[in-house]
Protein backbone atom coordinates (compact mmCIF):
# COMPACT_ATOMS: atom_id res chain seq x y z
CA UNK A 1 0.00 0.00 0.00
CA UNK A 2 2.59 2.69 0.85
CA UNK A 3 4.71 1.49 -2.34
CA UNK A 4 1.81 2.34 -4.00
CA UNK A 5 1.60 5.84 -2.70
CA UNK A 6 5.24 6.89 -3.17
CA UNK A 7 4.60 5.68 -6.49
CA UNK A 8 1.49 8.00 -6.75
CA UNK A 9 3.74 10.90 -4.98
CA UNK A 10 6.35 10.00 -7.44
CA UNK A 11 4.38 10.66 -10.81
CA UNK A 12 3.25 14.30 -9.78
CA UNK A 13 7.18 14.62 -9.17
CA UNK A 14 7.84 13.75 -12.82
CA UNK A 15 5.30 16.03 -13.60
CA UNK A 16 7.36 18.75 -11.96
CA UNK A 17 10.72 17.73 -13.82
CA UNK A 18 8.85 17.43 -16.97
CA UNK A 19 7.33 20.96 -16.52
CA UNK A 20 10.59 22.96 -14.95
CA UNK A 21 12.89 21.46 -18.21
CA UNK A 22 14.48 24.76 -19.30
CA UNK A 23 13.04 26.99 -16.45
CA UNK A 24 15.79 29.14 -13.97
CA UNK A 25 15.53 28.03 -10.74
CA UNK A 26 13.25 30.66 -9.22
CA UNK A 27 10.76 29.66 -11.73
CA UNK A 28 11.52 25.64 -11.22
CA UNK A 29 10.41 26.99 -7.22
CA UNK A 30 7.15 28.93 -8.50
CA UNK A 31 6.54 25.75 -10.36
CA UNK A 32 6.93 23.52 -7.72
CA UNK A 33 4.49 25.70 -4.89
CA UNK A 34 1.61 26.18 -7.70
CA UNK A 35 1.94 22.43 -8.23
CA UNK A 36 2.12 21.84 -3.97
CA UNK A 37 -0.72 24.20 -3.68
CA UNK A 38 -2.73 22.82 -6.17
CA UNK A 39 -2.37 19.22 -5.26
CA UNK A 40 -3.25 20.49 -1.01
CA UNK A 41 -6.49 22.01 -2.34
CA UNK A 42 -6.74 19.44 -4.43
CA UNK A 43 -5.73 16.44 -2.36
CA UNK A 44 -8.53 13.88 -4.64
CA UNK A 45 -5.78 14.23 -7.14
CA UNK A 46 -3.68 11.82 -5.17
CA UNK A 47 -6.08 9.52 -4.54
CA UNK A 48 -7.18 9.21 -7.77
CA UNK A 49 -3.99 8.37 -9.40
CA UNK A 50 -3.50 5.95 -6.10
CA UNK A 51 -6.75 3.94 -7.17
CA UNK A 52 -5.39 3.69 -10.74
CA UNK A 53 -2.10 2.62 -9.67
CA UNK A 54 -3.58 0.29 -7.57
CA UNK A 55 -5.93 -1.00 -10.49
CA UNK A 56 -2.91 -1.35 -12.75
CA UNK A 57 -0.78 -3.11 -10.29
CA UNK A 58 -3.73 -5.20 -9.72
CA UNK A 59 -4.28 -6.40 -13.44
CA UNK A 60 -0.23 -6.74 -13.73
CA UNK A 61 -0.59 -9.17 -10.52
CA UNK A 62 -3.45 -11.12 -12.24
CA UNK A 63 -1.31 -11.11 -15.46
CA UNK A 64 1.46 -12.82 -13.70
CA UNK A 65 -0.21 -15.39 -11.60
CA UNK A 66 -2.12 -16.33 -15.35
CA UNK A 67 1.46 -16.98 -16.71
CA UNK A 68 2.86 -18.72 -13.67
CA UNK A 69 -0.28 -21.01 -13.75
CA UNK A 70 0.66 -21.71 -17.38
CA UNK A 71 4.08 -22.60 -17.03
CA UNK A 72 3.59 -24.73 -13.76
CA UNK A 73 1.14 -26.63 -15.19
CA UNK A 74 2.60 -29.93 -14.61
CA UNK A 75 4.73 -29.12 -11.57
CA UNK A 76 1.46 -27.83 -9.99
CA UNK A 77 -1.36 -30.25 -10.99
CA UNK A 78 0.37 -33.74 -11.19
CA UNK A 79 3.99 -34.09 -9.57
CA UNK A 80 4.37 -37.43 -8.71
CA UNK A 81 5.41 -36.82 -4.98
CA UNK A 82 2.43 -34.75 -3.86
CA UNK A 83 -0.63 -36.17 -2.34
CA UNK A 84 -3.47 -36.79 -4.28
CA UNK A 85 -7.09 -37.69 -3.03
CA UNK A 86 -10.51 -37.52 -4.27
CA UNK A 87 -10.60 -39.68 -7.13
CA UNK A 88 -6.76 -40.06 -8.66
CA UNK A 89 -8.27 -41.09 -11.93
CA UNK A 90 -10.28 -37.72 -12.11
CA UNK A 91 -10.60 -35.24 -14.87
CA UNK A 92 -10.75 -32.13 -12.58
CA UNK A 93 -7.84 -31.02 -10.62
CA UNK A 94 -8.29 -28.99 -7.65
CA UNK A 95 -5.13 -27.94 -5.62
CA UNK A 96 -5.24 -26.83 -2.17
CA UNK A 97 -1.87 -24.93 -0.30
CA UNK A 98 -2.60 -25.70 3.59
CA UNK A 99 -0.86 -25.74 7.13
CA UNK A 100 -1.98 -27.86 9.93
CA UNK A 101 -1.70 -24.93 12.09
CA UNK A 102 -4.26 -23.02 10.05
CA UNK A 103 -7.81 -22.22 11.59
CA UNK A 104 -9.06 -21.83 8.69
CA UNK A 105 -7.82 -24.63 7.13
CA UNK A 106 -9.47 -26.59 9.41
CA UNK A 107 -12.68 -24.92 9.31
CA UNK A 108 -12.50 -25.71 5.44
CA UNK A 109 -12.00 -29.25 5.79
CA UNK A 110 -15.35 -30.40 5.94
CA UNK A 111 -16.24 -28.35 3.08
CA UNK A 112 -14.40 -29.83 0.93
CA UNK A 113 -15.06 -33.44 2.12
CA UNK A 114 -18.72 -32.46 1.28
CA UNK A 115 -17.30 -31.12 -2.14
CA UNK A 116 -15.23 -34.53 -2.60
CA UNK A 117 -18.71 -36.90 -2.03
CA UNK A 118 -20.42 -34.96 -4.03
CA UNK A 119 -18.50 -34.56 -7.37
CA UNK A 120 -16.30 -37.84 -8.61
CA UNK A 121 -14.40 -36.08 -11.15
CA UNK A 122 -12.82 -34.46 -8.85
CA UNK A 123 -8.63 -35.26 -8.43
CA UNK A 124 -7.67 -33.14 -5.54
CA UNK A 125 -3.91 -32.47 -4.79
CA UNK A 126 -2.39 -31.40 -1.49
CA UNK A 127 0.17 -29.27 -1.34
CA UNK A 128 1.70 -29.26 2.22
CA UNK A 129 2.73 -25.41 2.56
CA UNK A 130 4.06 -24.81 6.17
CA UNK A 131 4.11 -21.49 6.99
CA UNK A 132 2.79 -20.36 10.25
CA UNK A 133 5.38 -22.30 12.33
CA UNK A 134 8.26 -25.08 13.28
CA UNK A 135 5.55 -27.71 13.97
CA UNK A 136 4.13 -26.86 10.78
CA UNK A 137 6.92 -28.12 9.02
CA UNK A 138 6.91 -30.88 11.59
CA UNK A 139 3.48 -31.95 10.52
CA UNK A 140 4.20 -31.15 7.10
CA UNK A 141 7.35 -33.62 6.94
CA UNK A 142 5.96 -36.51 8.40
CA UNK A 143 2.77 -36.60 6.64
CA UNK A 144 4.50 -36.78 3.15
CA UNK A 145 6.87 -39.34 4.56
CA UNK A 146 3.50 -40.95 4.95
CA UNK A 147 2.59 -40.45 1.42
CA UNK A 148 5.93 -41.33 0.78
CA UNK A 149 5.77 -44.66 2.70
CA UNK A 150 2.39 -45.70 2.95
CA UNK A 151 0.01 -43.53 1.07
CA UNK A 152 -3.36 -45.74 2.02
CA UNK A 153 -2.69 -43.78 5.27
CA UNK A 154 -2.23 -40.57 4.39
CA UNK A 155 -5.58 -39.17 4.64
CA UNK A 156 -6.00 -40.83 8.28
CA UNK A 157 -3.18 -39.06 9.44
CA UNK A 158 -4.48 -35.77 7.22
CA UNK A 159 -7.25 -35.50 9.08
CA UNK A 160 -5.87 -36.35 12.76
CA UNK A 161 -3.64 -33.17 12.33
CA UNK A 162 -6.12 -31.04 11.16
CA UNK A 163 -8.65 -32.29 13.92
CA UNK A 164 -6.69 -30.27 16.73
CA UNK A 165 -7.29 -26.63 18.08
CA UNK A 166 -4.41 -24.35 18.22
CA UNK A 167 -0.53 -25.11 17.18
CA UNK A 168 -0.03 -28.59 17.04
CA UNK A 169 2.88 -30.18 19.73
CA UNK A 170 5.26 -32.95 18.74
CA UNK A 171 3.22 -35.57 21.11
CA UNK A 172 0.67 -34.81 19.11
CA UNK A 173 1.60 -35.39 15.35
CA UNK A 174 3.36 -38.44 17.05
CA UNK A 175 -0.49 -39.35 18.07
CA UNK A 176 -1.47 -38.94 14.74
CA UNK A 177 1.15 -41.29 12.86
CA UNK A 178 0.85 -43.84 15.44
CA UNK A 179 -2.94 -43.92 15.75
CA UNK A 180 -2.77 -44.76 11.35
CA UNK A 181 -0.72 -47.71 12.12
CA UNK A 182 2.65 -46.47 11.59
CA UNK A 183 6.08 -46.40 13.16
CA UNK A 184 7.04 -42.99 14.65
CA UNK A 185 10.82 -42.97 14.63
CA UNK A 186 10.50 -44.29 10.79
CA UNK A 187 8.41 -41.89 9.49
CA UNK A 188 10.41 -38.97 11.19
CA UNK A 189 13.54 -40.36 9.49
CA UNK A 190 11.45 -40.40 6.10
CA UNK A 191 10.70 -36.56 6.42
CA UNK A 192 13.85 -35.66 7.13
CA UNK A 193 14.86 -37.31 3.81
CA UNK A 194 16.70 -34.89 1.22
CA UNK A 195 13.65 -35.42 -1.48
CA UNK A 196 11.00 -34.28 1.17
CA UNK A 197 13.16 -31.34 2.01
CA UNK A 198 13.07 -30.46 -1.85
CA UNK A 199 9.58 -31.12 -2.14
CA UNK A 200 8.63 -28.26 0.75
CA UNK A 201 10.67 -26.15 -0.74
CA UNK A 202 9.01 -26.73 -4.74
CA UNK A 203 6.30 -25.94 -2.64
CA UNK A 204 7.53 -22.46 -1.60
CA UNK A 205 8.94 -21.62 -4.62
CA UNK A 206 5.66 -22.63 -6.54
CA UNK A 207 3.26 -20.52 -3.80
CA UNK A 208 5.63 -17.46 -4.41
CA UNK A 209 4.98 -17.66 -7.99
CA UNK A 210 1.27 -17.71 -7.85
CA UNK A 211 1.64 -15.01 -5.09
CA UNK A 212 0.09 -17.35 -2.35
CA UNK A 213 0.60 -16.06 0.56
CA UNK A 214 -1.40 -17.46 3.02
CA UNK A 215 -3.51 -20.63 3.83
CA UNK A 216 -6.00 -22.14 2.73
CA UNK A 217 -5.51 -21.17 -1.02
CA UNK A 218 -7.17 -23.11 -3.94
CA UNK A 219 -6.15 -23.49 -7.37
CA UNK A 220 -9.02 -24.15 -10.01
CA UNK A 221 -8.29 -23.59 -13.82
CA UNK A 222 -6.78 -20.43 -14.07
CA UNK A 223 -8.08 -19.29 -11.04
CA UNK A 224 -6.07 -19.05 -7.38
CA UNK A 225 -9.12 -18.61 -4.50
CA UNK A 226 -7.59 -17.34 -1.27
CA UNK A 227 -9.09 -18.18 1.86
CA UNK A 228 -12.09 -19.87 3.16
CA UNK A 229 -14.47 -21.26 0.99
CA UNK A 230 -17.53 -23.55 0.85
CA UNK A 231 -18.27 -26.07 -0.78
CA UNK A 232 -20.96 -24.33 -3.08
CA UNK A 233 -17.84 -22.30 -3.78
CA UNK A 234 -15.73 -24.96 -4.52
CA UNK A 235 -18.38 -26.63 -7.08
CA UNK A 236 -19.08 -23.22 -8.53
CA UNK A 237 -15.30 -22.24 -9.21
CA UNK A 238 -15.09 -25.48 -10.89
CA UNK A 239 -18.66 -24.64 -13.04
CA UNK A 240 -16.79 -21.33 -13.69
CA UNK A 241 -13.40 -23.00 -15.44
CA UNK A 242 -14.92 -25.00 -17.52
CA UNK A 243 -12.84 -28.10 -17.17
Amino acid sequence: MLRLFIAAAAVGLSVVSALADGLSAGEKDEVRALIRDHLLENPEILAEAFEALQAKQRAADEEAVKGALADLGETLRNAGDDPVGGNPDGTITVVEFFDYNCPYCRKVKPEVIEFLENDDRIRYVFKEFPILSASSAQAARAALAVWASAPDRYWDVHQALMGHEGTLTEAQIQAAIEGAGLDWSEIVARGDADDITAKIRETMQVAGRLNINGTPSFVIGNEVIPGFVDAKQLEAAVAASGE
